[in-house]
């Protein structure tokens, strides 16, 4: 979720504290199913006159629910998954999951170990393209996500750690892109192409006998500190990074960032360098991982800056949202 819209959903918040809380509902949710274990899916907007005190003393605004086992739940109107025990009235649990989920039902699921549990599961919107088969887990119970093996399938390859990461937020360069340096002459050129006199003291030495460097720049940005390693793992055929943005929220206006990420990786001449991204931007939701750059083969030196964007001083000029 971007910045601006996790205050807005705070103040709105605060402001339910007060008043009965009402959202237009633009279309009806789906109905209940009856046979085996019911589950429910939310419409686009919601209304709610229920209001339910978490066992942390505050309170969350839900509509429908579902049930199962002697456990009723719900998706509260600011995502929280809360669960009241039937018999007794008292709320088990009011856990935040994120607003990439919009349907809850239950399934009786085998854990890492063997375990079998009745669960609650997320599911994500109808209207839901990027993950839509994507679940996720919370013990009926006790609300603890579960770990279910097989739900997501892993890269191939060992997993592996870059001898150095680095990163940062300013850079001279507003437009994104993406290099792969294999010589020393190259990374200082492209050093003095990104910073000009002021290269970053972090950045260490690099043995390019054994090394490259893979630079990853977003240019012209907002609210991140840099670009950060999520997973690197090696196969047979490529090195494949994945790269997290380390973004941080502001209530007054944003910051303007031009964030990169520097990842020294084994020298692999025959092997493909892989870089995905993470394109879920909803707090919570599951990582959504997407192919952002493939290098098939390491470059000769004389080519492997070629089409760089360039640079400039004015690091406040063509910004836009």
């Amino acid at each position: 979720m971007h910045a601006r819209a996790h205050v807005v959903a705070i103040l709105v918040f605060i402001l339910a504290a007060a008043i009965p809380f009402a959202w237009a509902e633009d279309r009806p949710q789906s109905g209940v199913r009856s046979e085996g274990p019911p589950s429910i899916t939310y419409g686009a907007s919601r209304t709610s006159g229920t209001w339910i005190e978490t066992p942390g003393g505050t309170r969350v605004a839900v509509g429908r629910g579902v049930e199962w086992k002697g456990v009723k739940v719900y998706l509260s109107l600011l995502w929280d998954l809360v669960a009241v025990d039937t018999k007794t009235k008292k709320t088990l649990y009011a856990v935040n999951v994120g607003a990439f989920w919009n349907g809850l039902g239950f399934k009786q699921v085998t854990q890492r170990g063997g375990t079998r549990v009745w669960a609650v599961e997320l599911r994500p919107g109808p209207r839901t393209r990027a993950g839509k088969d994507r679940r996720q887990y919370h013990d009926l119970r006790s609300g603890k996500r579960l770990d279910v093996p097989g739900l997501v399938k892993g890269p191939s390859g060992k997993a592996f750690t870059p001898r150095a990461v680095w990163s940062g937020k300013h850079s001279r360069v507003p437009k994104p892109f993406h290099a792969v340096v294999s010589t020393a002459a190259n990374w200082t050129k492209l050093t003095a192409h990104m910073f000009g006199t002021k290269v970053p003291k972090p950045f260490g030495k690099v043995d390019f006998e054994t090394e490259v460097v893979l630079v990853v720049s977003a240019g012209n940005g907002w609210n991140c500190n840099g670009i950060g390693l999520s997973a690197a793992f090696e196969d047979a055929r490529r090195l494949l990074v994945r790269t997290q943005r380390q973004s941080f929220q502001t209530i007054d206006g944003g910051e303007k960032v031009r964030p990169y990420g520097v990842f020294v990786l084994p020298k692999r001449a025959a092997k493909a360098y892989v870089v995905e991204r993470n394109r879920q931007n909803l707090i919570g939701g599951p990582a959504l991982w997407t192919e952002s750059f493939r290098l098939a083969r390491l470059l000769p030196p004389a080519k492997a800056l070629a089409g760089l964007p360039a640079a400039s001083d004015e690091p406040h000029r063509g910004w836009s949202r």
